[in-house]
């Protein structure tokens, strides 16, 4: 009887190939897995991680149990992981939910590795503000919803996402003994291009309609207390407005508004430089999709090199950005030609056709 050592070598690579590139199916709901929890156990510059709930589970890599198995397929399984983009791609299904929390799953992990080629992650809305929750959020409002002085919750739970990502990679809870926020854990992980494709629901008749953007948007960014709508008799009636309370966010929607706060992010001068920073040392590009079809490009280094550090009064932040410049060298970042990672251009007009007004102040 044949054995995986005895076949071809040529066969036998194409089989480790493809279990290193093989993935889990994605969750059908957050609720799937009602144990998911917010990770607290390191210290993040994020202001909170509670609107991030994970896996109580430890996600598992392709890679570790060929490399365990034997000397030979170490070093085939090595050898592969040397030489192939998709294996050194990640890919990642997160789900918005009930616009309350961001739920991340791990579907495929080739190796754990601190230099990361691609990471593929998948953005998926599923349920809406209108709907009842199962009862394991921890805001029991809009996430898009506005604190006081602070952005939406909604903007930390992204940025705690990917903080937590580039500081420990794609791990579940670490075991930390004694205070959590003197472990100031950082495994330094570098991305090429980080993929952020936002995905329609299979029926879409569940969307809100186009025409409601603004509305949208106003009514969830006033739900710290109530719905506006509740206090203020010159809006439309309540029929025309379950349309604005119930109707799942459109794709495109989430898409805009996470791009405009990663240009605000990666180009403000109002915030310390310290939060850009970590972006500008870790990742090459960030593209942004829509069901598959590129929306946006942003490439960090020519948006880096486009700063002004006389515009940032304090000299630590001129200081991180030169610090940001030379780690970018570092790491093999090339710079790209000037304009190519425009961060103003807010009129975007899509592959498929469609054209998507966002203007300043839209969202």
């Amino acid at each position: 009887m044949q054995t995986l050592l005895s076949l071809p070598l040529e066969l036998r690579s194409e089989i480790l190939t493809y279990v290193l590139t093989s993935c889990i199916p994605a969750p059908s709901s957050a609720a799937s897995n009602p144990r998911r929890t917010p990770l607290v156990d390191i210290s993040l510059r994020a202001w909170t991680c509670q609107g991030v709930l994970y896996l109580p589970n430890n996600p598992s890599d392709n890679a570790t149990a060929l490399l365990l198995t034997s000397r030979q397929l170490y070093i085939e399984t090595k050898d592969i992981l040397s030489r192939s983009a998709s294996a050194n791609t990640y890919l990642l299904d997160v789900i918005f939910t009930n616009e309350r929390a961001l739920c991340p799953t791990w579907l495929c992990i080739p190796q754990l590795t601190t230099r990361v080629d691609t990471v593929r992650s998948n953005f998926r809305i599923i349920g809406g503000w209108g709907l009842e929750t199962d009862g394991f959020y921890y805001y029991d409002t809009s996430a898009f919803a506005v604190g006081p002085g602070g952005p939406p919750i909604i903007v930390w739970a992204f940025y705690a996402l990917l903080e937590r990502f580039l500081m420990c990679g794609p791990v579940g809870a670490l075991n930390i003994e004694g205070d959590l926020f003197d472990h100031d854990l950082d495994r330094g992980i570098i991305v090429k291009t980080l993929e952020l494709n936002f995905l329609s629901p299979e029926d879409e008749s569940l969307l809100a309609p186009e025409g409601l953007q603004r509305r949208w948007f106003r009514e969830r960014r006033m739900s710290n207390n109530s719905p506006i709508w509740m206090h203020d008799p010159h809006l439309n009636p309540l029929s025309d407005l379950s349309l604005v309370v119930a109707g799942q966010m459109r794709p495109e929607w989430l898409l805009i508004f996470v791009s405009k706060e990663i240009c605000k992010l990666l180009s403000s001068r109002s915030q310390p430089f310290q939060y850009a920073a970590l972006l500008y040392k870790r990742i090459g590009t960030i593209k942004f999709l829509l069901n598959g079809q590129l929306f946006e490009e942003l490439h960090l280094g020519d948006i880096l090199s486009n700063l002004k550090m006389e515009d940032y009064a304090s000299k630590q932040d001129a200081e991180l950005i030169e610090e940001c410049e030379e780690r970018r060298k570092e790491v093999g970042f090339l710079s790209v030609p000037v304009g190519a990672g425009d961060c103003d251009d807010r009129l975007v007009t899509l592959r498929t056709g469609t054209q998507v007004q966002g203007e300043k102040g839209d969202v």
